[in-house]
């Protein structure tokens, strides 16, 4: 990270401490994005870094990924995942998936299922069944989901089964790392009013 201001010794450590937390987001997201782990949620308050550290790690490691955002309904995800069984997809600010049931249950399907006891691969076989034929679904999920949202899935019945299956990190952030991290990539000519003391 190139710094823009001198800092303190002080906002150095706050500095060192958040890239520290950085880190091990930066770290999961590899693991799914090299297919040696099958999801990776990362949960915390919004705008504190957990996408875009997450984007960014898949941007300069040359990944390919479908990125799904805003409201996400059960049909749609199924047929996302379908058309791309292999692929990874990052799915940010995923509380509209916690207040549908058949999105949660679609998920869990998706990260985790039963290992072959000959090949020992994971298979992620999904069903999605409709009451219209072009919705109704049934593939194997090859592929990893990345999810963000502001939401522990601790207390979410449908996910409790994955919760221990897959990467989960909590981000927390203090106020003098945070401070000392917009310091630290402060530039005026980009944005010249965000930190004006005037």
């Amino acid at each position: 990270m190139t710094k823009l201001m001198r800092l303190t010794p002080d906002e150095e450590r706050a500095l060192a401490r958040l890239e520290k937390k950085y880190e091990n987001i930066r770290r999961f997201t590899k693991l799914v994005a090299k297919g040696d782990s099958t999801g990776f949620y990362c949960h915390g308050f919004g705008g504190i870094g957990k996408s875009f550290n997450i984007l960014k790690t898949l941007r300069d490691n040359g990944h390919k990924f479908t990125l799904l955002n805003t409201r996400l309904a059960a049909p749609g995800l199924a047929k996302v995942l379908k058309d791309n069984s292999k692929g990874l997809f990052v799915v940010e600010d995923i509380e509209s998936v916690f207040d549908e049931k058949p999105c949660l249950n679609l998920l869990r399907s998706a990260w985790w299922g039963q290992r072959d006891p000959v090949t020992h691969k994971m298979k992620r076989h999904i069903t999605y069944t409709t009451g219209h034929d072009k919705w109704n679904f049934e593939f194997d999920f090859e592929g990893g989901i990345i999810a963000t949202g502001n939401r522990s899935i601790g207390d979410i019945p449908e996910l409790e089964a994955v919760k221990t299956r897959i990467d989960v990190c909590k981000l927390e952030t203090e106020r003098d790392e945070v401070l000392a991290y917009h310091l630290g990539n402060y530039d005026p000519h980009i944005v010249p009013d965000a930190y004006s003391t005037k």
